[in-house]
């Protein structure tokens, strides 16, 4: 990687789906890039790791000057990093307040003044110490749920939820028959979000009977701007498959109902839409096997491809 250039990368997004030697490489691999970073942390735990390895830094972004670039930690390898969005998701097993608290201090602390804090729920099954605490964070700018949580959670979801702008949730076959399921996102469609982005591990009939349900859920309750849905799923047959994404826009009643399908790629369609990567001009996944070696098996020669990229993503699909 030593040829890549790297001047007219926009932005470098990490994918930290565990803890491991891959993990360390990605790190250090991205601490080469002197561009606005991206961490996408599946659980606490991953996030964690980037903290201890020094590469959130104190900078603001209005700020020129080197000067004021601080690691957490003097051992940090790099002082170029500015981590301009965090996206942290929960997952079960990571689900004890006590433990995090902590944690979410150094982000605020740490992150930078103009961070965006993306925090996600990955597990239905979740105290409601947790919701009281997460309603707590102000710093969190966008909340992501599974729709498991709604149901389960109906009226402390709908108090959490009041205040923020996006909600990000995984469905699946066997929450999509359940009543309360429907209730849940029932409720979604009542809240007037500027965006809502569904996920489905099923086949594309179920996301079908989601769009049908939800355009039949949208009644006058839903008013004002335009609420996108985004609804993403992907093959049950191979782990790195090429992903459906599609779109359907939720208007005023008064107007016409639009959808509108994106090209296929590779990819996690939820690091994907989250980051807002849709928008780049190119968009470069580089994905990592068990061994650490690049999938893609491109030699350093053949990375100038890189050359004019908006942004790079590193982890494991």
């Amino acid at each position: 990687m030593n040829n890549v250039p790297v001047s007219f990368i926009e932005r470098v997004v990490i994918m930290l789906c565990a803890v491991d030697s891959n993990q360390t490489e990605a790190v250090k691999l991205l601490a080469r890039f002197g561009s606005f970073a991206t961490v996408f942390a599946e659980n606490v735990c991953a996030l964690s790791f980037v903290l201890r390895d020094g590469l959130i830094c104190r900078k603001s972004i209005w700020d020129d000057s080197m000067k004021d670039w601080k690691p957490i930690h003097s051992r940090a390898p790099v002082n170029k990093l500015y981590l301009e969005t965090i996206y942290i998701f929960l997952e079960a097993g990571h689900t004890r307040p006590d433990l995090n608290e902590r944690l979410f201090g150094h982000i605020v602390g740490h992150a930078g003044r103009h961070s965006k804090v993306f925090f996600g729920i990955c597990t239905g099954h979740i105290h409601k110490q947790w919701l009281d605490f997460l309603g707590s964070l102000q710093f969190i700018t966008e909340l992501a749920v599974s729709v498991e949580l709604i149901g389960a959670n109906y009226d402390l979801f709908s108090r959490l939820v009041a205040k923020r702008t996006l909600t990000y949730c995984e469905i699946s076959e066997n929450w999509w028959n359940d009543d309360v399921f429907k209730e849940g996102l029932k409720l979604l469609t009542q809240k007037q979000f500027e965006r809502l982005v569904l996920q489905s591990d099923s086949k594309g009939e179920t996301a079908r009977e989601i769009l049908s349900f939800l355009e039949e859920s949208t009644d006058d309750r839903i008013t004002g701007k335009c609420v996108t849905i985004d609804i993403s799923f992907l093959s049950d047959t191979k782990p790195v498959a090429k992903h459906i994404q599609g779109r359907f826009d939720f208007c005023p009643p008064t107007e016409e109902h639009r959808v509108r399908r994106q090209m296929p790629y590779l990819g996690r369609p939820d690091v994907y839409k989250l980051c807002g990567m849709e928008k780049a001009k190119h968009n470069v996944y580089m994905t990592a096997s068990s061994e650490g070696e690049n999938e893609n098996k491109e030699s350093e020669d053949e990375l100038s491809f890189l050359n004019g990229c908006k942004s790079i993503t590193f982890g494991r699909a």
